[in-house]
């Protein structure tokens, strides 16, 4: 080839010149020395350049997406598996995460639907499985400052957990769990109510198991501390526990609620506990412990009213039974002494069988508004005995079945009527039953005189079947007693009663001041309506100055014997405050009257609607002996009274009482006025078993109705 720098003989072209080739120089600082071939050409050059941008621009993804890409799929998939079980979502302030799989998170929060904090997580550092990949798990976990918050709304906790039977796989390679600096919190609307801190909580997993530990130490206000082994697939579970801490009335709230004692909003005490539970942890009637439980100094309140002023119990368990060693309780008007409790659990009923024997004072001088609410006012001092057994719902806290029995005696006992019955030296035998408490045997002392007889108070459907094991679809509902559905009933009869005590009760002026009476009755009522009341009475008093007395002191003024001691007899029936007169019977030494049946008196109007018919005994008396019965009301048809008592019974007599016609006065009225004139003016006759004959006995059990004995 001929050098570019020799000239070109050669001929020119008849078009012109040939174009002038520019040669392109060497760098500076390179030699001409290479062969041709050797520099990279332009074509190589760019492939150059394009690769290291290409390069560049990976980079630049790779990191972009280590930087967002990851992290985003990260808090993905972890509200994902928090979606499986939990109505909510997770927020975290921020997420690192390293080459090494290594997560921090900070400022992490667990929230409900309704925007709630339950659980915040100042840092928790997150060792990751499975890395690198889509999917990783969590294999470690370290956690500090971590606040627990559960909300109530109003007494009951409020529980974002959605039952699922998904897997949660982000779990599936854990092997431990470390926090430290645990709070708990409860909340309601109005805000924080309770805090406890410093909890420390660890987890490892060893051959399978978890091994976990919950810890506070005894220099916080109650020691805590639960070593427990864990299955996570069957969630059979092997704990020691050990506390001794004092219960807030918030945390007892918790306690309250988890066995249905809504008549309790509020409950406070110490608790020490040293147990080993074993069973499973998603079925907590399975749970079996072993050990020492004592609680003292528990107080509870409905309300802020006191329910329970002191209690406190020794309990020892194994398994799912157990006894209480020794313990009392203060509740309002009740000291209660355990002599004996021992207590089972009945998985297949969920029901807690107790077996129990107490012993109890009570005094009512100073009660809360519960306990004076719950007792109708009712006041006095004494003792109770109560032994026996009872099963009581685990689901409800209702009392299932029952047969109790003890004794009652009251020193005092003073039952809100108006005026209030006041008795003394009251004793009689107690059975306590699903829906029913009878008190049968009752003797005691009333205004000077004897009371015997039987009350009972039934409400729902009672049962009257001996405590037995029911069959799982058996289980009956019992239904919850209010004082309004309480029906109380009783036999009772009063006798020899002071007339000077009864009046001056009563009354407050001008009592009687002498005569005895007596009186049965055969009742019922429900709650305190005085609407419902039902049943029948008999009254009989003896030399009385009935002159004293409402309405008969107005009859005797107008017949003019006012001044004289009578006798009377009397047959009611009840229906509310309207007693319809069956009989009534009046005698003393100068008259005898007898009143029509079917009248009735308004006790709680005061107001009167019967007939009588009056004889006078001082005028007639020959009559009354001498003549023959058939012939006798020819005789005294002149003699005789018959009056119209009608209105208010503290009307006077001339507006009380109006002269009537004669008529239908029947054989017995003058079978009567004959054996008054023979008496003297007394009533005869076999009258306290007249009164018996309208009652029970009293322990209940039927009595023989005997014929009435006419006086």
């Amino acid at each position: 080839m001929a050098n570019r720098n020799q000239a070109d003989n050669s001929p020119k072209p008849p078009y012109g010149p040939a174009p002038r080739v520019r040669r392109r120089e060497p760098r500076s600082g390179t030699t001409d020395a290479s062969p041709v071939g050797s520099s990279p050409g332009p074509a190589r050059r760019r492939v150059l350049r394009r690769l290291a941008v290409s390069l560049l621009a990976m980079g630049l993804l790779g990191t972009v997406c280590w930087a967002w890409v990851v992290p985003v799929l990260i808090r993905s998939e972890i509200q994902r598996q928090v979606d499986k079980v939990w109505r909510g979502q997770v927020r975290i302030g921020s997420l690192d995460l390293d080459l090494n799989g290594t997560l921090v998170l900070r400022d992490a929060q667990l929230l409900d639907g309704g925007g709630r904090q339950w659980l915040r997580l100042d840092q928790a550092s997150v060792e990751l499985g499975d890395w690198p990949s889509l999917r990783p798990t969590i294999r470690r976990v370290r956690a500090r400052k971590v606040d627990v918050a559960v909300h109530f709304d109003g007494e009951t906790p409020i529980l974002p957990v959605q039952p699922t039977r998904d897997h949660v796989d982000l779990l599936d390679n854990l092997e431990s769990v470390e926090a430290t600096q645990i709070a708990l919190a409860l909340n309601d609307d109005s805000g924080k109510l309770e805090q406890c801190d410093d909890f420390s909580v660890s987890l490892h997993r060893t051959g399978g198991k978890y091994e976990v530990a919950i810890h506070r130490p005894p220099s916080s206000p109650g020691e805590i501390s639960i070593l427990a082994q864990i299955d996570p697939a069957t969630l059979e579970a092997a704990m020691r526990v050990f506390a001794s801490l004092d219960v807030r009335p918030r945390y007892g709230q918790m306690l309250l609620a988890a066995v249905n004692a809504s008549e309790v909003d509020s409950a406070q005490g110490h608790v020490h506990a040293d147990l080993s539970v074993n069973g499973r942890l998603d079925q907590p009637l399975s749970l079996k412990a072993e050990g020492t439980l004592t609680l003292g100094d528990w107080r509870m309140s409905s309300r802020g009213s006191a329910v329970v002023d002191d209690l406190d119990l020794d309990i020892r368990v194994d398994g799912l039974a157990g006894q209480v060693v020794q313990g009392g309780l203060e509740a309002g008007p009740w000291a209660v002494q355990v002599n004996s409790i021992r207590f089972s659990f009945d998985r297949a009923n969920q029901s807690l069988l107790l077996d129990l024997a107490l012993s109890s004072r009570w005094q009512t001088d100073q009660m809360s508004t519960f306990w004076r609410q719950l007792m109708a006012d009712v006041e006095g001092s004494g003792q109770v005995e109560l032994a026996g057994p009872l099963r009581l719902s685990l689901d409800t806290g209702e009392l299932l079945e029952a047969d109790l029995k003890g004794r009652v005696q009251a020193r005092t006992l003073s039952v809100p009527l108006r005026p209030p019955l006041v008795l003394s030296d009251l004793e009689g035998e107690l059975s306590v039953r699903p829906a029913m408490v009878r008190l049968q045997g009752v003797s005691g002392r009333v205004w000077d005189g004897r009371l015997e007889g039987a009350v009972s108070a039934m409400w729902g459907t009672p049962t009257t079947q001996p405590l037995r094991p029911p069959a799982p679809s058996a289980r009956t509902q019992p239904a919850r007693a209010r004082l309004d559905d309480v029906v109380f009933s009783g036999d009772v009869i009063l006798t020899n009663v002071d007339m000077a005590e009864v009046t001056r009760q009563f009354q407050g002026h001008d009592p009687s001041r002498q005569g005895r009476a007596s009186a049965s009755g055969k009742l019922s009522i429900r709650g305190l309506d005085v609407k419902s009341l039902g049943g029948k009475v008999a009254v009989y008093m003896d030399d009385v100055e009935a002159f004293r007395l409402p309405v008969l002191s107005q009859i005797l003024t107008f017949l003019k014997v006012q001044k004289e001691t009578s006798d009377f007899h009397g047959t009611f029936d009840m229906q509310g405050l309207t007693a319809t007169i069956e009989r009534a019977r009046l005698a003393n030494r100068l008259s005898a009257l007898e009143v029509e049946p079917g009248g009735t008196i308004d006790l709680g109007q005061g107001r009167m609607d019967f007939y009588l018919v009056a004889v006078p005994l001082s005028t007639v008396r020959d009559l009354l002996l001498k003549i023959p019965l058939v012939n006798l009301l020819v005789n005294l048809q002149d003699k005789l009274t018959r009056l119209l008592v009608r209105g208010q019974w503290d009307d006077p007599p001339s507006k009380l009482l109006s002269v009537q016609p004669i008529r239908n006065v029947g054989e017995g009225t003058l079978t009567f006025f004959r054996d008054v004139a023979r008496s003297g003016g007394q009533i005869g006759g076999d009258v306290l078993n007249t009164l018996r004959s309208i009652i029970e006995l009293p322990f209940g059990k039927p009595r023989k109705e005997q014929p009435v004995e006419e006086p």
